[in-house]
């Protein structure tokens, strides 16, 4: 196998098929999320592996071919897993007969089966978010003012997720935009951009456990949807099947299935 420069990303990008996967490619492919892709020929590759780095990995192409997928991964990958104690491991394929390529690939992890959705933009249900918004919160722009207000209560948890899903911080003040809903000094609710790329932009969305069963989400969601219209963007939503509060929230701020697909996952004890 053979791992491509940033600058040969768009070589790989014919193998992923899976939407999910291209949201996340694209980003990698645009500089705006870090990544690490391989395939097996510089050519005419048929396989190849994107990894964010983090837990997350795609596999698209011919699991016929990915022989060499094993190779990278035992090579490259798993020291890094074990230096820095990456928790877990999920892994999607685009395309058919990737779970039983998975479980040889990612050996000896073993993996359990989630299904997962994900959502394009549809009729948008909310654009009256303004006035839904409840007494005693408010609707605030993620920039760079918010970010220099180290005051506000859970910063760190934005800061968190901003730094595992951008280049750092200053790439997400010059590239993103996100939306948080706040109580006083507390963010409550909040609505990352992620994996952005030309004419699309992911989502990344929390609402504090004690803030939940209010609507925030739905909020915040809109809000970020009409920022993203603004700016051009056509935003998606990535969620577990499980995840009831976030595929209900997608669902009434207007989003629509697009795919749904299966996600492997190995979860260190």
């Amino acid at each position: 196998m053979i791992e491509l420069t940033s600058q040969q990303f768009p070589l790989a990008r014919a193998i992923f098929t899976g939407e999910h996967s291209l949201l996340v490619v694209d980003g990698m492919i645009a500089g705006h999320c870090l990544g690490r892709i391989w395939v097996d020929d510089l050519t005419r590759p048929t396989c190849a592996l994107a990894w964010d780095e983090k837990a997350s990995y795609l596999l698209g192409g011919d699991p016929a071919a990915a022989v060499g997928l094993h190779e990278a991964f035992t090579a490259a990958i798993h020291p890094e897993i074990q230096r820095r104690g990456i928790p877990v491991i999920k892994v999607s394929g685009s395309g058919e007969g990737w779970q039983e390529a998975v479980r040889a690939i990612f050996a000896p992890y073993p993996f359990n089966e989630y299904p997962r959705v994900f959502y394009r933009p549809g009729r948008w249900l909310c654009p009256d978010w303004r006035e839904r918004m409840p007494e005693g919160y408010r609707m605030a722009l993620i920039d760079a003012d918010l970010l220099s207000q180290a005051g506000l209560r859970n910063m760190g948890g934005l800061v968190e997720e901003i730094e595992e899903c951008w280049p750092s911080v200053a790439h997400f003040i010059q590239h993103g935009f996100g939306t948080c809903i706040l109580s006083g000094d507390e963010i409550v609710c909040r609505c990352t951009a992620e994996y952005r790329s030309p004419g699309k932009v992911g989502i990344g969305i929390l609402t504090e456990e004690n803030q939940q069963k209010r609507g925030l989400a739905t909020l915040a969601a809109s809000a970020f949807v009409e920022i993203s219209q603004q700016r051009g963007l056509a935003p998606h939503w990535d969620a577990w099947k499980n995840n009831v509060p976030s595929v209900r929230a997608a669902e009434k701020t207007g989003f629509a299935l697009l795919e749904d697909y299966t996600a492997l996952l190995w979860f260190q004890n």
